[in-house]
């Protein structure tokens, strides 16, 4: 899967996402004890996606976000729910990935969009 950013019209990526790449400043190792779980990456990829589309765009990430969150759930569940059989596992991760690829294509088209309509206000 190719790598892909909403960005801006300075053509730096959104605060959320230059911290996770670790632009902002040095990026933790695994040795210091600091990790970051799905929830606080999917709260960044909302908040970065809120940023650099306007409402009206961005409800129609809405959906694949959903599919995205639920596929992160299943893949990493909680205390209180069993963990998936290693096939049912690779489901879900073939799943996922293919959600975040049509999300990595709509967000490229949307910021196009947002782009000319930028251009036109």
């Amino acid at each position: 899967m190719k790598e892909a950013t909403v960005t801006a019209d300075n053509g730096r990526a959104p605060r959320g996402v230059q911290e996770s790449r670790g632009v902002a400043g040095p990026r933790p190792t695994p040795s210091e004890g600091v990790s970051v779980g799905p929830e606080l990456l999917l709260r960044r990829l909302a908040l970065a996606i809120e940023s650099e589309l306007p409402p009206r765009l961005r409800e129609g990430v809405d959906p694949l976000l959903t599919e995205v969150r639920q596929g992160v759930a299943a893949l990493y569940p909680g205390p209180d729910r069993a963990p998936l059989t290693p096939k049912k596992r690779q489901e879900e991760r073939e799943q996922l990935g293919q959600t975040l690829d049509t999300l990595e294509e709509v967000l490229e088209a949307l910021q196009v969009a947002a782009h000319h309509l930028q251009g036109k206000g």
